[in-house]
């Protein structure tokens, strides 16, 4: 049976029982698919409708060469990557006890399939482990869409699960994370909707207290006592294109957003919270941007625990072509924490040409801290051609620059101007006779004593 279709046009190829098997054809050779639950059967010769549930396979060769799917549901579309994946079509309940990671992975990989689209969380909330995105995937959370962590450890990828991967033994994490891209091209996740890692499935016990005690009686060295928690909820890593738009990510056990080894990444708009009062989130960070080039972070609010926001240069070990951590631009964002609000350095690589511009920092322990390295035996990060701008304050001390740990490392070229506010406690700067700082500038820099702690 030979189809000699328009591109775009609607392909009726049959029915089960009253539900329609279509495909739009495409002029790369392909065709779009919104398969809609199941499993998937697909011959990249021929356009073949795989009907489950004991219907027999048919295939249809197309003059288009068309690769598409049908599991009971309609293939519809009108180009690549303009689908709509909507999970509830794949199985996912959205009740949030049914367990939704399958169904969920069965949406993101058909669009994957498909060349792209749009993968749509209506509201509801989606118990889940691990989520690996795809390639040109948009995962959109609709309004009133949770995407929640289950709390059951065996939900979540292991530390070995790819190469980027590890846990954490000093932090206590087990390289699980909830939404995963490895290695992706044009991969966004967009709100309205939440992200919720669930933290207090994991940082509290059956009577709903912190491990080690609450108030008075918490140490770091609780984190410890954790009996296991997940590593970061979101993270991409070695991809390119990367944006996150409008997206609440909240509870996360841990950090919350890692972007690691990735080129042109904007993050716009989104909010992101840890828990600091009613418990506190161990190593609850909230964007960690890690030997990441050419980034774009605006309109951000984030509050947390830990870093509020990183600039790093790690991990190189587990990467294949580790780059510097460098053409960062951040700007217009609120910032919070009872850590530091801005964090730059850790690792062994280098961070350079960064610029950070019109930030609210307010009710913060330190506004901005710069240190090669925290831990003894790494070699430490360079930092250079960093650059502060129109910064408003309220925080315990506004700056921390030191080498700490690191015996090789420079940093120089850091710069200051037309910053306001206040500070309870005076700046902690220590280099080292050996290797002084050069060219760290103040312009138009008043912070005055007298500020709220955080």
């Amino acid at each position: 049976m030979m189809c000699r279709a328009e591109v775009g046009q609607i392909l009726d190829f049959g029915n089960y029982g009253d539900r329609p098997c279509m495909a739009a054809c495409r002029k790369d050779g392909g065709a779009v698919r919104e398969a809609r639950g199941g499993t998937e059967a697909e011959n990249p010769q021929a356009l073949t409708c795989g009907i489950i549930r004991g219907m027999k396979m048919m295939a249809i060769t197309c003059v288009l060469i068309c690769a598409a799917v049908c599991v009971g549901g309609v293939l519809a579309g009108e180009a690549a990557g303009a689908g709509v994946y909507d999970v509830k079509n794949f199985g996912a309940k959205g009740d949030g006890v049914a367990k939704d990671t399958a169904a969920i992975q069965r949406a993101v990989d058909a669009a994957g399939a498909a060349g792209g689209g749009t993968v749509e969380l209506p509201a509801g909330t989606y118990l889940s482990g691990t989520v690996y995105l795809r390639n040109h995937v948009d995962f959109h959370l609709g309004a009133g869409a949770v995407l929640k962590g289950s709390p059951a450890p065996a939900d979540y990828c292991a530390a070995d699960a790819f190469p980027q991967n590890a846990a954490s033994k000093g932090d206590n994490t087990s390289g699980g994370h909830l939404l995963v891209a490895v290695g992706c091209e044009d991969v966004a996740v967009r709100g309205p909707g939440t992200i919720d890692g669930n933290a207090p499935a994991f940082l509290l016990d059956a009577a709903g207290h912190q491990y080690g005690g609450d108030g008075a009686k918490w140490s770091w060295r609780n984190k410890l006592l954790v009996p296991w928690r997940p590593a970061q909820m979101v993270f991409f890593v070695d991809c390119r294109n990367v944006r996150l738009a409008g997206v609440k990510l909240v509870n996360s056990p841990y950090w919350s957003c890692f972007i690691l080894n990735c080129d042109g990444v904007s993050v716009a708009d989104c909010m992101i919270r840890t828990e600091r009062t009613r418990f506190r989130t161990w190593n609850g960070d909230g964007l960690d941007i890690d030997r990441c080039a050419n980034v774009t972070v605006t309109g951000c609010d984030i509050d947390t625990f830990d870093d509020a926001l990183t600039l790093r240069a790690s991990c190189a070990s587990r990467l294949a072509k580790p780059q510097d951590c460098h053409n960062v631009n951040v700007s217009r964002c609120r910032l919070s924490s009872s850590c530091n609000a801005v964090r730059v350095g850790v690792g062994e690589g280098v961070v350079r040409d960064c610029h950070l511009s019109k930030l609210d920092i307010h009710n913060t322990r330190k506004a901005v801290c710069l240190v090669s390295a925290y831990t003894s035996g790494s070699r430490g990060t360079d930092i250079h051609d960093i650059h502060f701008e129109d910064i408003d304050v309220t925080c315990t001390t506004f700056l921390g620059i030191g080498y700490r740990h690191a015996k090789e490392t420079e940093i120089r070229d850091i710069s200051f101007r037309d910053v306001r506010g206040r500070a309870t406690s005076p700046d902690q700067i220590v280099e080292d006779a050996k290797r002084p700082f050069r060219n760290i500038k103040f312009e138009n820099c008043r912070i005055e004593r007298g500020a709220s702690k955080p």
